[in-house]
């Protein structure tokens, strides 16, 4: 039925009449145009090509039934094209491939950047498989001439290679062609009686032209070796030869194809060119130049239609200059008559005359300057000048000027534009290209003028009226030469040029934004492109205040018909944000905000949010206008919306918008996101030419690694917002960056639970953890830091913000963030590599805190992790390069070069510091340079330093001399900075384990060497023994390190007169707190009745006594003079053993007592006794008396409840 009645007046409602189609809606119709077999396809696709409203639906519907995802281009267009057959009309081509691209990109992501990719391309395979299987072309499409067609159509960018030439190699052994029709097409022997004519007769041309060409050349040998006399053989005879080879003397050959004429034109055009120039020149009478006129028809003729360029370029280009007229020059009739020839051929020839039309327009528009009397303004003696020459040399002036000005004229020119619509695609380019020539030739000509000349501006603007319903392909070219020219008029310095073009571009977009746009396209977007060039290359503030006034009227007058073309429009106010001109900057805030609240939804679901959003931040990052305004404020709270044209514009108005978006965009995304241009839940989540930063690695990246997709449909909303408060913290003001960075973690906290994991863990990568990205950094390497901007002040304020909004972000959504704490701690790590005292401390603050606030939260692996980071951060901060091979190498001396002292020499030096060493008793490496040199290093330089790693064997900490070369002077300042951080780490680490970080600032013990006055038994309690022996053993390292330096008086020495400090360096103070926290956690373990410490006590006791003991040994066993000195240092150590001693149980302590007994009582042969050492002493000897029988009750403490570890000795020096 559908196929013998015509389907689009009775055939659809007669099937709904039988009930083969359920109901009159778009979606019934096309299944059962797409499912019922049966059907003549080429009804089909006559139906379906309709440009009637229900037409095209059905068609959409048609299409959108088709599954394309995952099929090759080639095989999607295949399948596409079995369905119906292709109408012949080009509109009806070009729905039907429209439509088909968008389809195939929605369900191919990342195939092409977009779907104008796929709709170029499949025009270019359905022309290539004509090319390749239509009998009647001649050449042949080769596959170089394929991809040089194809050359930048994916985002001005080339498409692969292979890709390209596989779609070639395909299309020309497999045809593209209804099934219906292939057994028609599979023989190709049984050609049509007009083809194998055709065939013939091309053959036949061949030969005629061989045969001619070597009359030609026998001609020519005969004109140079002599005349015809002397040869006895006329030249005629002698043409005749080439003919009488054969033996068909006297035999004529009538030409049966019109190709003939091409080969007889090649031959003797040069010689008709020739005479009919000549004839032209000297002709005057009304007959003569028609004649010479009439010749100069026929071969432009000819030369077009064989395609002969250069031919046809000499005639042209020799009648273009007959036809040129001028004010002022000389006018005769044949020139009027050789503009009729030229415009009549322009008319009839149009489709074949290539770059031809640059005469013909330069021709219209000389005859619109003799109408246009502005094109006559010029000085008063260049007009006597040209009167006296008209007077004396042309008679016919008058009459050729009225001729020329003549209404017949005029309509035979405006007929010209108005046929220009019937221009093929390749014509219509050459017209337009000549135009554009023209009119800058026009305007740079009479940029200087009171009225300068603009008609083949103006006529551009008209033919692109009339052309703009060509389809995409053919408009696309035309504007890719129209737009540059609009960009290069809209700018120029005259600023009546540039108003006229800005006026009639708007026009234009009015007009333009009437044709519908399908989503993933990007048509409005390149026409709109010249408004963004205008705000960002123009040097007129008020053409820029034109532009975006014109943006204003599209957006109030085609809002809805507005869809690619939203990303334009924020890319224009981006760059109006960056103006100088604070009206300009002022005006375009204006329009964000009536955008944001009149059209926000709009732009959302056509994909422009992310646009939106790095307008915003452009706003954002505007220093010239900054200052803040009471007025902006309404009732305490900021509100963007009011009233700024009278206001300097503030950045600070940008963020708050920013953050008024997050509750909009979260109330829209439910009901936006099916409808959104973004293809099947891909988001692109980041600008590549606005967000181009440096990773740590040094290469460039864009956005968040410049396109990152998730299948979270609330990411692709959420991730712009997000991206662009991380643009604003790092490269706004002080103010500025605080809100965003605060803001950012608030929106963070607030759709943690509305995001899914792989949304996290982009967010993770492209947002938060890039925060801190400069930790890790050198200066150099800094990315997003202004440089106008001390690196200290961001350093110590929005980092130091980050980092503690980081560590509350993980506590409060511990369970969604666990997967990234391992990002936590290498920032925390880097962070405590630091050298900004500030930073390192507040790193190993917000360290602890994070550990404190989710350790019940911690598994097995975690806590694996956070060990691993303690451990990397104790061996990249020890101070390596301490140790070297002093006897190998002497180092240098002011005066010379000399030994290291020895014995007394050595002693001597010695004794000549204790005097500066005995004023502060505490000073060495560390402490000593711990608050000096950090504050004053320039925090400028605060990344991390290069930590070298040492190839040699490390034995209990310690490094081996042997081979190790000395430090460089160069080294000095890394090398004490590495010992003030391994320091902070000891203590860090120690206050983790035994303090609450609440406590940590407040509860250090007088000694301030790491031992604590109260124990938090929380982070104790929730690691397992193998993990604390991890962390104890970081502890041993330290003391092993520290120990053997300051055992090593002659390494020591060296350094002194390599000019490393000033004193003879030492590391007491990290033996000391090394040794303290070492022994504090392995008696508390001791003493631990946990199932699993108590099954390891065995193990950590055989760590703990013999370390106790020998710390006991080396005390006794010290000097007086150096003891008296070190005395402050190590008692804190001697009461910390005895004090652990007296608190073991029975058992233990029967056990260990034999062990330590004769040391511990070695103490009380000291010289000097300090009375808190007494006190701990006297607590230990009663302990001893109890345990053996001697005393029953201790001090009567039986009842009492046991004293802590730790605290023991400081509670007993307190109540003293």
């Amino acid at each position: 039925m559908l196929n013998r009645v015509s389907p689009s007046v009775q055939g659809i409602q007669l099937l709904l009449d039988n009930k083969s189609i359920a109901s009159r809606t778009s979606n019934e119709i096309a299944i059962f145009l797409l499912n019922t077999e049966g059907l003549d396809k080429i009804m089909i696709g006559e139906f379906l090509g309709e440009p009637a409203e229900e037409n095209v639906a059905i068609m959409h519907a048609f299409v959108d039934h088709q599954d394309f995802a995952s099929v090759p281009f080639v095989t999607a267009l295949r399948n596409f094209l079995q369905r119906f057959r292709l109408p012949g009309e080009a509109q009806k081509i070009d729905r039907y491939m429209l439509k088909f691209a968008e389809r195939f990109v929605l369900q191919n992501p990342g195939k092409f950047s977009s779907a104008d990719t796929a709709y170029v391309l499949a025009y270019s395979v359905i022309m290539l498989n004509t090319d390749q299987h239509n009998a009647q072309v001649k050449k042949r499409m080769t596959k170089a001439d394929f991809l040089k067609n194809n050359r930048g159509i994916d985002g001005e960018q080339d498409l692969p290679v292979d890709l390209m030439e596989g779609i070639y190699d395909e299309i020309r052994t497999n045809e593209i062609v209804l099934k219906d029709e292939q057994p028609a097409v599979s023989e190709p022997d049984k050609l049509p009686t007009s083809v194998r004519f055709e065939k013939a007769s091309e053959s036949m041309a061949i030969k005629t032209e061989e045969r001619l060409k070597a009359s030609n050349q026998r001609r020519a040998q005969l004109g140079s070796t002599g005349s015809p006399a002397n040869g006895g053989t006329s030249a005629s005879n002698e043409e005749d030869a080439p003919f009488n080879q054969s033996g068909n003397s006297g035999v004529f050959y009538s030409a049966t194809h019109h190709e003939h004429l091409k080969s007889m034109f090649e031959i003797v055009w040069m010689s008709v060119f020739t005479a009919l120039s000549s004839y032209l020149q000297d002709a005057e009478d009304a007959d003569s130049v028609a004649l010479a006129l009439e010749g100069f028809k026929h071969a432009i003729t000819l030369a077009c239609m064989f395609d002969l360029d250069l031919e046809r370029k000499a005639f042209m280009s020799t009648l273009g200059k007959f036809a040129q007229i001028s004010v002022g020059s000389e006018i005769r009739p044949k020139n009027l008559e050789a503009v009729k020839v030229l415009l009549e051929m322009s008319r009839v020839l149009g489709a074949r005359l290539g770059d031809g039309w640059m005469e013909i327009v330069l021709c219209i528009s000389n005859l619109e300057k003799l109408q246009s009397p502005e094109g006559s303004d010029r000085s008063s003696m260049d007009k006597r000048r040209d009167s006296v020459a008209a007077k004396k040399e042309n008679k016919y002036s008058e009459e050729a000027v009225a001729l020329a000005t003549s209404q017949s004229m005029t309509l035979l020119v405006d007929k010209i534009f108005t046929s220009s619509v019937r221009l093929s695609g390749p014509a219509i380019v050459g017209f337009v290209k000549a135009l554009c020539a023209v009119s800058w030739d026009e305007i740079t000509s009479s940029e200087t003028s009171t009225h300068p000349r603009m008609y083949c501006l103006q006529r551009l603007v008209e033919i692109s009226y009339y052309n703009m319903n060509r389809i995409r392909v053919e408009w696309s070219q035309l504007w890719s030469i129209l737009g540059p020219h609009f960009n290069k008029v809209a700018t120029h310095s005259n600023s009546q040029i540039s108003f006229f073009a800005l006026d009639k571009l708007r026009q234009l977009a009015m007009k333009f934004l009437e044709l519908e746009e399908l989503p993933n396209f990007k048509f409005q977007r390149d026409f709109l492109r010249p408004f963004e060039y205008v705000l960002g290359a123009s040097r007129d503030f008020k053409m820029k205040e034109m532009a975006l006034m014109c943006l204003q009227q599209l957006v109030q007058g085609k809002s809805k018909a507005l869809k690619s073309g939203w990303k334009t429009l924020f890319g224009s106010l981006e760059k109006a944000s960056k103006d100088e001109n604070e009206q300009v900057v002022t005006l375009a805030f204006d329009l964000v905000k009536m955008l944001f609240k009149s059209h926000f939804e709009s732009v959302s679901v056509n994909g422009a949010f992310p646009d939106y959003v790095n307008c915003l931040v452009s706003f954002c990052k505007n220093r010239r206008f900054t200052k803040t305004r009471s007025e902006f404020y309404v009732s305490g709270s900021f509100n963007p919306l009011v009233n700024l044209s009278i206001c300097t514009i503030d950045s600070l108005q940008s963020v708050e918008l920013m953050k008024q978006t997050v509750p909009v965009i979260v109330n829209l995304q439910k009901s936006i996101s099916k409808a959104s241009s973004v293809v099947d839940g891909k988001a692109e989540v980041a600008n590549a030419s606005s967000n181009s930063h440096k990773s740590a690695n040094g290469h460039e990246e864009t956005g968040a690694t410049a396109v990152l997709t998730t299948d979270d449909p609330n990411f692709r909303y959420m991730f712009p917002i997000l991206f662009g408060f991380y643009e604003v913290t790092m490269t706004c003001e002080l103010e500025v960056r605080a809100r965003g960075l605060t803001y950012l973690f608030d929106v963070l906290k607030s759709q943690a639970r509305e995001l899914s994991r792989d949304s996290w863990e982009v967010i993770a990568k492209g947002v938060l953890f890039p925060i801190f990205d400069d930790l890790k950094l050198s200066r150099q390497e800094h990315r997003k830091i202004d440089e106008r901007e001390d690196l200290t002040v961001w350093l110590s304020t929005t980092l130091v913000q980050a980092l503690r909004l980081l560590v509350d972000l993980f506590t409060n959504q511990f369970e969604i963030l666990q997967f990234a704490c391992e990002g936590v701690l290498e920032i925390m790590m880097a962070c405590m590599s630091q050298e900004n005292e500030t930073l390192a401390r507040i790193g190993s603050t917000c360290l602890h805190q994070f550990i404190e606030n989710n350790l019940e939260k911690f598994d097995s692996a975690l806590w694996d992790r956070i060990c691993k980071t303690f451990v990397n951060l104790f061996a990249s901060t020890s101070p390596n390069l301490l140790f070297f091979d002093y006897h190998a190498q002497i180092p240098d001396a002011p005066g010379g070069v000399f030994a290291p002292p020895e014995g007394d020499e050595a002693d001597q030096l010695e004794q000549q510091t204790r005097d500066e060493e005995a004023e502060d008793e505490d000073r060495d490496v560390g402490a000593e340079n711990m608050n000096r040199h950090m504050s004053a290093t320039s925090l400028n330089q605060s990344s991390s330093p290069n930590f070298p790693s040492d190839a040699l064997v490390f034995v209990d900490g310690v490094p081996q001399l042997t081979g190790r070369a000395k430090p460089d002077k160069s080294e000095f300042q890394g090398i004490i900075l590495k010992c003030v951080l391994h320091l902070l780490v000891v203590q860090t680490l120690h206050e983790i384990l035994t303090t609450s970080v609440s406590k940590s600032s407040s509860n250090l013990t007088a000694t301030d060497n790491g031992v604590t006055g109260s124990m938090d038994e929380r982070i104790y309690r929730s690691m397992s023994v193998k993990h604390l022996l991890l962390l104890v053993g970081c502890f041993e390292r330290s003391y092993r390190f520290a120990e053997a330096f300051n055992k090593d008086t002659e390494l020591r020495l060296a350094l002194f007169k390599m000019g490393f400090m000033k004193q003879l360096p030492n590391l007491l103070k990290q033996e000391c707190a090394s040794i303290s926290a070492y022994i504090s956690i392995l008696f508390k373990m001791v003493v631990d009745e946990q199932q699993d410490r108590v099954e390891s006590r065995l193990e950590i006791a055989g760590k703990l006594i013999p370390l106790c003991h020998q710390v006991l040994c080396n005390f006794n066993a010290m000097e007086p003079g150096i003891k008296n000195r070190n005395l402050n240092a190590w008692k804190p150590v001697i009461i910390l053993i005895l004090n652990a001693l007296t608190e073991l149980d029975d058992k233990l302590f029967q056990q260990y007592l034999p062990v330590l007994f004769e040391e511990a009582m070695s103490i009380l042969l000291q010289p000097v006794l300090d009375l808190e050492v007494r006190i701990a002493l006297h607590a230990f000897v009663i302990r001893v008396g109890f345990s053996c029988g001697i005393v029953r009750d201790p001090v009567g403490a039986e009842d009492a409840a046991p004293v802590s570890v730790v605290s023991a000795s400081t509670n007993e020096a307190a109540a003293i």
